[in-house]
C-alpha cells in the first residue's frame, strides 16, 4: 500500500494539516492518561494550536539553525498522511544559561490545563538537563515531531521518512538524537537507536490530583551511525 506514499519537503502552508495528524495521533494517549478529566475536552486544540505557532516560527523567525519539515503523501489523493522534522544543533544551547525562547519556561509559570500550550514547556524543563549532559555540548542532529496518521500506523511510512532524511540530508556520519515515547520506542530500536535515558512525567503534576493518570515516559535516543 505505501507504493503510493512519496516523500516530499513540507513548507509554511502545510503546517495545519501537519498539527492535525499529530492531534490524531496523539488521541489515544490523551485517551488514556486524561480520559476521566475535563481536559481531554481541550487539550488537543490547546497543545495544536501551541505546535502551529512554534512550527510557523521556524519559517518566520529562525533562530539560524538548520531544519527540515518533510511530510508523507498518498499520490492517489494528494493527502498528507504522516511528517517528520530533523534540524541541525551546533550544541551551544548546551551551554547556554537558559534554554531558547521557545522551549523556556519561567519557574513560576502557571502550568495545567487552563493554561494553553503550557504542557510543551513543561515537559521541556524536565527534559533539557538530560540532553544537555547527553550532547555534552557537541553539534548534533535531532530528529523530532514523527507522526502518521491512525489508518497509516504500522506500514513503513515512519521508515520512509527516516529514510529519506538520512538520503537526502547526509546524516550518515552524523549523531542524531531522538526525544520520543513509550509506544515509539522500538520503531527506532529497530533502526538502530539506544536509550540512554528517559523522562518520566507524572500528570497528575501536570492536570492536577485527580485530572491526569499514569506516567508518561519519554525515552531519550541516541544514534552515531547510520548501519541498519
Amino acid at each position: 500500500m505505501t507504493d503510493c506514499i512519496s516523500i516530499h519537503p513540507a513548507t509554511l502552508p502545510d503546517i495545519p494539516t501537519l498539527a492535525a495528524i499529530r492531534t490524531e495521533a496523539a488521541e489515544s494517549s490523551l485517551l488514556t492518561h486524561f480520559q476521566f478529566s475535563p481536559y481531554h475536552n481541550i487539550a488537543a486544540e490547546k497543545e495544536s494550536d501551541a505546535l502551529v505557532t512554534r512550527l510557523s516560527k521556524r519559517f518566520t523567525d529562525p533562530d539560524g539553525q538548520k531544519f527540515h519539515l518533510i511530510k508523507a503523501v498518498d499520490s492517489r489523493n494528494e493527502e498528507t498522511v504522516g511528517w517528520g522534522l530533523v534540524k541541525w544543533e551546533d550544541g551551544s544551547w548546551v551551554n547556554a544559561g537558559a534554554p531558547s525562547s521557545a522551549q523556556a519556561v519561567a519557574p513560576d509559570e502557571e502550568v495545567g490545563p487552563t493554561n494553553p500550550g503550557s504542557f510543551g514547556r513543561y515537559w521541556s524543563r524536565h527534559v533539557i538537563a538530560k540532553w544537555r549532559e547527553i550532547t555534552g555540548g557537541k553539534p548534533h542532529v535531532t530528529i523530532g515531531a514523527m507522526n502518521v496518521k491512525i489508518a497509516w500506523q504500522g506500514q513503513g511510512i515512519g521508515r520512509m521518512m527516516v529514510d529519506y532524511m538520512y538520503r537526502e540530508y547526509g546524516l550518515k556520519n552524523n549523531m542524531v538524537i531522538v526525544q520520543t515515547t513509550a509506544s515509539a520506542e522500538k520503531f527506532y530500536q529497530k533502526m538502530g537507536w539506544e536509550t540512554v535515558d528517559s523522562t518520566d512525567i507524572d500528570l497528575s503534576d501536570w492536570a492536577g490530583k485527580g485530572m491526569g493518570y499514569g506516567l508518561l515516559r519519554c525515552p531519550q535516543m541516541v544514534k552515531y551511525s547510520w548501519g541498519n
